[in-house]
């Protein structure tokens, strides 16, 4: 088995000087990358940062915080195992006989190992998981409140909603509740928590499955006082109905659980934890509503753990009938100055 052969370097040995300063990662595809404030010919020190490590793109137009775990992925099984003999990382969990995310002390040992790894025959993916930009699309919905259940236009359009027009055109779901109100259905909220204290909500929610991604503790309330989303998503999709309280969602009669994966400052937790999120309580719930996205530019690929969570909970889901993902398009219109491109636009979410 060959030994690995970094990028950057004309004859293939490893220029010391060089390993916090570019980094190729195999994920399947071969990506370079190089440290923030590359200047030639200048090495650069290792970052003060152990949680994340900052590169940037060979173009420089794009910014990625890779963090303290690998995602490595062989051809074979023997071929892994001999190649975990070689790693300083631990095992932190096994997906599949081939695949492991090993866990390194710091995020610049993570992406030296990664970069080696890379260049040897039979690894398939060799890549740092990263830290993912995104943002909570904005609430486009008042909270629960009784007296303004005629203004939710959007569930019964009679054209009397100021600044509405073109009555009728709404979700129909007056023609669906005579059919079901979700009754037995199981909506998980995964956002940045929720008030369980709500009155329009605490009918209807089933802590059995309340789970925060950051804590591991079955603890739904938001991270932050500040915070909201998740309340105001979770009375859009299932507020009680029919109770002289708040709105009424969509189901009103589902059940709902908070998944927390936005903490404090409204961040995304490592990729492979959200990963988890994806596959999490897959007979339990029916139905994750996903009201966030990529606040990045650029197209944003899945990852090899999310898109194998993603496979399993299409699979396995709902008793092996998959689980339902609901995920917002976005709200805004405007345009960034760089790229031109429509800031939430869905299409560049993987």
């Amino acid at each position: 088995m060959g030994q690995p052969t970094p990028s950057g370097t004309p004859d293939g040995t490893v220029d010391r000087s060089s390993r916090y300063r570019a980094y190729t990662f195999r994920s399947p595809a071969q990506g370079h990358f190089l440290a923030e404030d590359q200047k030639p010919n200048i090495p650069q020190i290792k970052q003060a940062s152990t949680e994340w490590l900052v590169l940037k793109t060979v173009d420089q137009h794009r910014t990625i915080h890779f963090g303290s775990r690998i995602i490595l992925r062989t051809d074979t099984t023997e071929r892994l195992e001999i190649l975990l003999k070689q790693q300083e990382g631990t095992i932190h969990r096994r997906p599949d006989q081939r695949t492991v995310v090993l866990q390194f002390t710091d995020a610049s040992s993570a992406a030296v190992a990664a970069h080696e790894l890379s260049g040897i025959e039979g690894v398939e993916v060799a890549v740092p998981t990263r830290r993912h930009t995104a943002r909570l699309h904005a609430p486009w919905a008042p909270l629960p409140n009784d007296p303004f259940f005629d203004r939710q236009y959007y569930l019964d359009n009679t054209g009397h909603a100021v600044g509405i027009p073109d009555s009728g055109v709404d979700l129909n779901l007056r023609g669906a509740w005579p059919l079901s109100t979700g009754s037995a259905v199981h909506i998980a909220i995964v956002d940045d928590g929720l008030d369980v204290t709500h009155p329009d909500l605490t009918a209807n929610l089933d802590p059995n499955w309340h789970h925060n991604f950051f804590t591991r503790t079955p603890d739904p309330q938001h991270m932050g006082a500040s915070q909201y989303h998740g309340t105001a998503v979770a009375g859009l999709a299932a507020a009680r109905g029919d109770n002289h309280l708040g709105v009424v969602g969509a189901a009103p009669n589902a059940q709902i659980s908070s998944w927390v994966i936005f903490n404090r400052s409204q961040e995304l937790p490592d990729s492979s934890d959200l990963a988890d999120a994806f596959q999490h309580a897959l007979d339990a719930v029916s139905v994750q509503n996903h009201s966030w996205g990529n606040a990045d530019f650029d197209f944003l690929e899945v990852i090899l753990v999310e898109q194998m969570a993603l496979d399993r909970a299409l699979i396995e889901g709902r008793q092996g009938r998959g689980t339902i993902f609901v995920r917002s398009a976005g709200n805004a219109r405007f345009r960034n100055y760089k790229s031109q491109l429509g800031v939430g636009d869905v299409n560049l979410d993987g």
